[in-house]
């Protein structure tokens, strides 16, 4: 999913993110993303559905968002549905998530 994600990126315009890359601050590393774009200090995460079919690792996903957003980063999610069948959606919250992210 990650890798069709990437070429949907490039296809829709978006910049390259960087990939699996830690963020946080100098403070407090909080997690690794699926993709970063730190100069929108927006974080991108391709979610399937093995990932909240856990409830401890689905709450433990709420509070990494929490941690994030605390810090000062946009968090999108989306789906296997979203990128392959409606990338352009995906594009419009990341753009969205950038103009957000850029004010901080």
């Amino acid at each position: 999913m990650e890798s069709i994600s990437r070429v949907a990126f490039h296809e829709l315009g978006l910049p390259p993110p960087d990939l699996q890359a830690w963020v946080g601050s100098e403070d407090e590393v909080i997690g690794r993303a699926d993709f970063l774009w730190r100069a929108y200090r927006t974080v991108g995460e391709a979610d399937g559905a093995v990932k909240y079919a856990d409830p401890a690792r689905a709450m433990a996903q709420l509070q990494r968002d929490a941690r994030l957003r605390a810090a000062g980063f946009e968090v999108v999610h989306f789906t296997w549905h979203d990128i392959t069948r409606t990338p352009d959606q995906v594009a419009a919250w990341i753009k969205t998530a950038f103009r957000r992210g850029a004010t901080r």
